[in-house]
This record gives structure tokens, C-alpha cells and sequence, in this order.
């Protein structure tokens, strides 16, 4: 017996192996979770985006799960958030909350939940910011286990759309800059913006976020400064690119350019008759022009005569001479009788002479009877001018015999004693 059980051992022993060998195995009671799709993208300004957590009961018998699914904290600081999750569930912002969500056996249960992207980011164009979404707890079944799952979310900057920035400079028309000249920025929708030109005559117009980005399309820039004509000028952009290198020219006005030349047109006076291009003005000019002409030669001549006057003495009324011989002639009983010439007196025996009489000048114009008559310079070459203050022209007067000087010489070059000749003294001969 002992050798036929010895025998039998090994063939026993490799039945039972083949047996084991061939039995189905068991699946394990689990419920397992994970993310679709296994990779999320979202963008600044962008539309939100939903995310499905799929639990799948690999048990024959219906189970339960919890758990909560967290926004990662790369995501938290650029502004992305849930908004919205399934039923059984508590959606905040960074955070959803799946207490109970029963899964029925050897079947599928999906819970979905949004995650919006921020409207505004400091992200710009091209920047992206990756974290990923985490969901973590536990399942219950014909046993107990625990739940989790990841998926990576990408949020990406901005797609512009609109203009970024507007970048030029503000020159004169000799290509210098022209610092503090505004630059008003418009585009297709309305937008308006301005900037500054710096010291360089630079100016840039960059967009805080994309709100503030101009449309892209037809872009107008108005340049204008004090002293400078206003100029308009218009870009074409394309959407989501900067536009640059705008040059804009200022051109000074008329006013304010240097040796600049005005043109004053004529134009009529309010009520003038026609074809008179007078202006009272001009009419005016004229007449203060004659008034200081003619008031300045008075003035000039009435200061030469009052150095005339000065030298002479007081004026004296022109005196006119007359010759008389004879007791009838003419008296002046109101004015003194000048005695301008005489002669020694002649002795007695001495016939009267013609040549030796006085000559007598009187103030004023005698009366028709005597005859006034002018002594010629020749005839009365030695003669001396005495004053005889009341007498009458009968009873002439004996005076020394003394030469007059200055008689034979012209009128107009005869020295007046007691002074030097003026340029004037022409005036009172």
C-alpha cells in the first residue's frame, strides 16, 4: 500500500494544478472614476467648458461613491472657476462637492461640472497657464475603496481679435519731432482713445486688456497742437496684430510760422459809395500829416523870429521915407518924427540945397499931398541917421556931418550896428 501511494502522488498533485489552472477567476467589487477628456484647454475671454467625471461599478452589486473635485491653484490666481455641476452636486468656485452619487452594478454614472475661464487675464496673447483638476474620495460596494482621478487644463492668454497697440511719432514738416501734441485714436465701432507725444515726438497707445483693444479694421488718428494745423490720417489693421510706424506730419499755422507773410484783402467800407477805395483810415493819416507839417513849419518859424527878435530888439513898424523941403509938408501929430538922414547945416549966405535936406520917415502912410520918395543908396553916401522925436518937417534939424555906414551897401547884405547879420534880416527889407 505504502508503494502504490508513493506511486499515486505526483498524479494526484498534477490533477489538482490543472484543475486550479482552469477555474474563471473573480473580478475584484470596485467602483473606478476617470476624467473626460483626459485633457482640457480653455481661454481668456473664452466660452466655459465642461468636464465629465465617469464612475464605472466593476461589482455585481449596485454601489455608492463620494468625493469632490478641486480647481488647482495656477488656475485659482488667473480667475478660472466652476460655475455648474451635476445633480447631487455643490458647485463653488473652486471646489465641487459629490456627497452620495449611487452607481448602479456593473454599470456607468458620469458627473459633469464647468469650469469658465476669466474674461480678463494679465496672460496676453501666446501666454498659457496649466494645473490640473483632481478629483479624490471613496466608493462603496460589496466592499470599500477609494476614488481618484486627474486631468490636465491649460488656460491659455488671450486671441486677439482687436489692435493690441498703435504705435508712431509726431513731426514737423522738416522731419523734427513735435513733443506734446495729442493723438486721438479711433476705430471702425467708435472707440476713442488718446495719447501723448513724448519729447521725441513718440507716442504709444498699448491696451490693458482686451476690452481696450481696437477693432481691427479702418483706424483714424487725429494729431493736433497749439500753433500747428490739425492733420488726420487712417491705418488699416489686421485683427490680432499691433500697428506701428504711423508718422504723422504738423504743419505750423500762419500765425505761428516764423517770417510768415499775411495777406490782408481790401475789402469796402460800410456804407461807401461805389468806387471809392478810400478808407477813413487812410483819409485820417492824410489829414494829421498836414496838420503836423504845416503846425511844425509854424513852429519852426516862429522860433527863428523869436531869435530874430531877440538880437534886434522890439519890433518897430515899418517906417516909410518921405523928402521935404518946404514948412507945408505933412505933420504927424501922433507919432514921432524920424530924422533917418541929414546934413551939416549950411552956412548963411549959402542958397538952400536940395542935396542937404533931411529925410524924414513916418510911422505910418502920409496924406495924399507930399509925395513919398525913396532915397537910392548912391545919392545918400554920407549922410548920418539921428532921431528928432516931435518936431515938424519945416525946421529940420543940424547934425554933425557923419557917413552912414552900411548905405551903399545892397539891401539885403546891410549890417544892422550893434550885431552880426543874420540869415534872416532879408525878411524886414
Amino acid at each position: 500500500m505504502r508503494l502504490l501511494a508513493g506511486r499515486m502522488w505526483p498524479v494526484v498533485t498534477t490533477f489538482c494544478a490543472v484543475i486550479l489552472t482552469a477555474a474563471p477567476a473573480v473580478a475584484a467589487d470596485e467602483i473606478a472614476a476617470a476624467f473626460s477628456p483626459t485633457a482640457v484647454t480653455i481661454g481668456v475671454g473664452g466660452a466655459p467648458v465642461t468636464v465629465a467625471l465617469t464612475l464605472t461599478n466593476t461589482s455585481a452589486a449596485p454601489g455608492t461613491a463620494g468625493f469632490t473635485i478641486s480647481m488647482p491653484a495656477e488656475l485659482v490666481a488667473q480667475g478660472v472657476q466652476f460655475t455648474a455641476a451635476a445633480a447631487g452636486c455643490q458647485a463653488a468656485p473652486t471646489v465641487v462637492t459629490c456627497p452620495v452619487i449611487p452607481v448602479a452594478a456593473a454599470s456607468n454614472t458620469a458627473v459633469t461640472v464647468s469650469i469658465a475661464p476669466p474674461a480678463q487675464s494679465a496672460l496676453t496673447s501666446g501666454q498659457t497657464v496649466a494645473g490640473s483638476l483632481s478629483a479624490a474620495g471613496s466608493f462603496l460596494t460589496t466592499a470599500a475603496g477609494a476614488i481618484t482621478a486627474t486631468v490636465p487644463v491649460t488656460l491659455n492668454g488671450p486671441v486677439s481679435t482687436g489692435i493690441p497697440s498703435v504705435t508712431g511719432r509726431v513731426l514737423d514738416l522738416e522731419t523734427k519731432p513735435v513733443p506734446g501734441a495729442v493723438v486721438t485714436i479711433t476705430d471702425s465701432a467708435g472707440k476713442s482713445r488718446g495719447v501723448t507725444s513724448g519729447d521725441t515726438g513718440a507716442f504709444t497707445y498699448t491696451a490693458a486688456s482686451v476690452a481696450e483693444q481696437f477693432t481691427a479694421g479702418t483706424l483714424t488718428l487725429v494729431a493736433t497742437k497749439t500753433g500747428y494745423t490739425p492733420v488726420t490720417v487712417t491705418r488699416t489693421a489686421t485683427p490680432g496684430l499691433a500697428v506701428s510706424d504711423v508718422d504723422i506730419s504738423l504743419t505750423l499755422t500762419a500765425a505761428a510760422a516764423p517770417n510768415a507773410v499775411q495777406r490782408i484783402e481790401k475789402s469796402p467800407v460800410a456804407g461807401a459809395a461805389d468806387g471809392d477805395d478810400g478808407s477813413p483810415m487812410l483819409t485820417f493819416a492824410v489829414i494829421l500829416g498836414v496838420l503836423l507839417l504845416g503846425g511844425g513849419g509854424a513852429c519852426v518859424y516862429f522860433l527863428l523870429r523869436k531869435g530874430r527878435d531877440g538880437d534886434e530888439g522890439p519890433a518897430r513898424p515899418t517906417p516909410t521915407v518921405y523928402r521935404s523941403s518946404t514948412p507945408s509938408a505933412p505933420q504927424r501929430p501922433d507919432h514921432a518924427t524920424q530924422i533917418l538922414r541929414t546934413v551939416p547945416a549950411e552956412p548963411a549966405h549959402a542958397p538952400p540945397s536940395s542935396a542937404h535936406e533931411p529925410t524924414v520917415r513916418h510911422p505910418a502912410a502920409p496924406t495924399s499931398e507930399p509925395t513919398a520918395v525913396r532915397h537910392p543908396a548912391a545919392a545918400l553916401s554920407e549922410p548920418t541917421v539921428v532921431r528928432n522925436p516931435s518936431s515938424a518937417l519945416s525946421e529940420p534939424t543940424a547934425v554933425h556931418n557923419q557917413p552912414a555906414p552900411g548905405l551903399n551897401e545892397p539891401t539885403a547884405l546891410r549890417k544892422r550896428p550893434g550885431r552880426e547879420p543874420k540869415p534872416w534880416d532879408w525878411l524886414d527889407d
